[in-house]
């Protein structure tokens, strides 16, 4: 494997990971935006 397809693909999945995790967290928080602070 290239080094570089490597590196293309481990960006991928890592971009997957966060736009789900996105998705998750403005499911859970009612589409509040990333950068507000929670109140906890």
């Amino acid at each position: 494997v290239d080094y570089d397809d490597l590196m293309l693909s481990l960006l991928k999945e890592a971009a997957k990971k966060m736009i789900n995790t996105c998705n998750e967290y403005q499911k859970r928080h009612g589409k509040k935006t990333l950068f507000e602070v929670p109140e906890v």
